[in-house]
């Protein structure tokens, strides 16, 4: 490859790495969900007012049918969080696949996620928003695989600290989780774009320790001048 096309294929991977994704949003379920939502709550209203009048009248009521509206929201809330973090696992890929040129079929797993990003020395958990990413990762977890005993991995949120998941439980941590992941993601395609094309002295120092523990002064010579001769 000459020094030409060198220069044009870093100058291209900069642009593209740094613009990667700009357009991209997380694909909300809410404008999908919102008019049942709407429509169950509203059921649901008229429901708990028999119920109470059922109770005044001494009168028995069948509460299988609300039970079933209240499941049926619970499930919308599930899938809405599910949805959102399946999306926010996909983009994480593209990301890693653009930048490194990986086999992303290794990254199904979050913990490799993690690994990756510690091999190349990428502070992840520092990046504003990350306790809100990896909570959306545990909560989907727990809906996804929810066992005996696994909801003490959330207990520490705040919205769903209780004794039981309710559907506005859910809700309140969907609507204030939603938007931060996408932020964290912009944040981590910088600190790539950083890792890739950014060579401050320190960088540049370790860099020429870690060859010099490796190559003789002829190698290194001859590596020099190899380097030089792409420019």
């Amino acid at each position: 490859m000459s020094s030409e096309e060198i220069h044009d294929k870093r100058e291209l991977g900069k642009i593209g790495l740094s613009t990667y994704l700009d357009e991209i949003t997380l694909a909300h379920l809410d404008s999908i969900t919102d008019n049942l939502c709407k429509e169950l709550e509203a059921n649901l209203d008229n429901s708990y007012k028999e119920i109470y009048q059922s109770h005044l009248n001494n009168e028995h009521y069948n509460f299988e049918d609300t039970y079933y509206k209240e499941e049926q929201l619970l499930a919308i809330q599930e899938i809405k969080i599910i949805h959102l973090y399946r999306n926010f696992e996909v983009i994480i890929k593209k990301l890693l696949r653009a930048a490194y040129n990986i086999d992303i079929s290794k990254m199904y797993r979050w913990n490799n996620v993690e690994v990756f990003l510690s091999e190349k020395k990428i502070d992840y958990k520092n990046i504003p928003y990350y306790e809100e990413v990896n909570n959306l990762r545990l909560v989907n977890n727990h809906l996804k695989h929810w066992v005996d005993g696994e909801k003490s991995k959330i207990d520490h949120i705040s919205e769903l600290n209780g004794n039981e998941i309710r559907q506005i439980d859910l809700l309140n941590f969907y609507n204030n989780t939603k938007d931060k992941p996408l932020i964290w993601f912009f944040n981590l395609r910088d600190k790539i774009y950083d890792n890739l094309y950014v060579f401050d002295a320190d960088r540049i120092n370790n860099i020429s320790e870690y060859f010099a523990l490796r190559m003789d002064k002829d190698t290194a010579d001859k590596f020099i001048k190899k380097l030089l001769e792409k420019y």
